[in-house]
């Protein structure tokens, strides 16, 4: 017997007519009819207040009736890949507005990645005469930390007898798949008469008040 015959058996055994059920049910009517008839089928939560308002066990009511628990079993996956894609989209959403907020706030000129996450070559004047008020350098930086990129614009140059000091502009970006980054020309600045080939270039963290918080040397100038 199927479970259309089943249902319409039990609600007379119950002396309850369609409209009962439906009322009982918060249903209409024709509902209860498709049901009994085999044009639908019930979902599970139905399903469990019929067999609740009928005293008909579960297994009775789907035991005989493949099509039935094959629908069941659809309707729960379905619900299941619903209520999955839902949350992996909140979790989109809120990971997305989180990742936004961080981006707009976190942009500092400064280094905010340790030294040896840094990776810098090919670090060369962009001015070929001396005494050029216009000189400016150019190099190519890689950020190894997958959480920080390295802005590609333009970075500081400080000239200090010398030795050169460069300050990189750093900016959060944990979506950021970047693993190289090329760095434009710097600042211009006024190159001195004593800029060589052994001209020490170092990085520095900050210039506040005056003074420089020293990272590292980076390397020779190359003309």
């Amino acid at each position: 017997m199927e479970i259309g015959s089943k249902l319409k058996k039990a609600r007379l055994e119950k002396k309850l007519t369609q409209e009962n059920v439906a009322n009982l049910l918060n249903l209409s009517r024709s509902t209860i009819s498709s049901w009994e008839v085999g044009r639908s089928y019930p979902d599970l939560d139905n399903l469990v207040a019929i067999s609740d308002l009928y005293d008909v066990s579960l297994d009775i009511l789907l035991r005989e009736d493949a099509k039935m628990v094959k629908q069941l079993s659809l309707d729960t996956k379905q619900k299941k890949r619903f209520k999955l894609i839902i949350s992996l989209l909140v979790i989109v959403i809120i990971s997305t507005a989180g990742y936004l907020f961080m981006l707009e706030k976190s942009y500092q000129t400064g280094l905010e990645i340790p030294l040896n996450e840094i990776e810098i070559s090919n670090i060369k004047l962009s001015s070929v005469s001396q005494n050029d008020a216009d000189t400016g350098i150019t190099l190519r930086a890689t950020s190894e930390n997958a959480f920080y990129r390295i802005e590609p614009d333009n970075f500081l140059a400080y000239v200090d007898d010398e030795s050169i000091y460069l300050i990189l502009n750093t900016i959060f970006d944990p979506l950021s798949i970047v693993a190289k980054k090329e760095i434009s020309e710097s600042n211009s600045f006024m190159a001195p008469d004593s800029f060589s080939n052994e001209t020490k270039v170092y990085l520095i963290e900050d210039v506040k008040k005056g003074t420089i918080k020293l990272v590292g040397t980076i390397g020779t100038l190359t003309k």
